[in-house]
């Protein structure tokens, strides 16, 4: 386990759970695997929008009306990996159809 990040007063702090997800607003929100028992910041960003962090690096945003995050798109020519083994939601959306 790394240390616990630091996050300013006004970000909303989430313990990553055992799956791979967060408690927000009485839903449950799929990040990854990865950073189970981690803290994550959430900022939000306007209307609704909030960026989600882990220590200082922006994971991804995601919007309060739909609950899907978007991650955060690598610079051009980087390639953009999963932090988790398991499957992405977006694939996962897309086995179901």
């Amino acid at each position: 386990m790394l240390p616990q990040p630091e996050y300013p007063g006004h970000y909303v702090v989430r313990l990553v759970g055992s799956a791979g997800t967060i408690g927000f607003r009485n839903r449950q929100l799929f990040l990854s695997r990865a950073l189970e028992d981690e803290y994550v910041g959430l900022e939000e960003s306007g209307d609704g929008v909030w960026s989600v962090l882990f220590s200082n690096v922006l994971l991804g945003k995601f919007s309060e009306r739909d609950f899907r995050i978007c991650p955060n798109r690598a610079p051009e020519g980087d390639v953009m990996v999963w932090l988790s083994s398991s499957t992405s939601p977006y694939e996962a959306e897309r086995n179901a159809s």
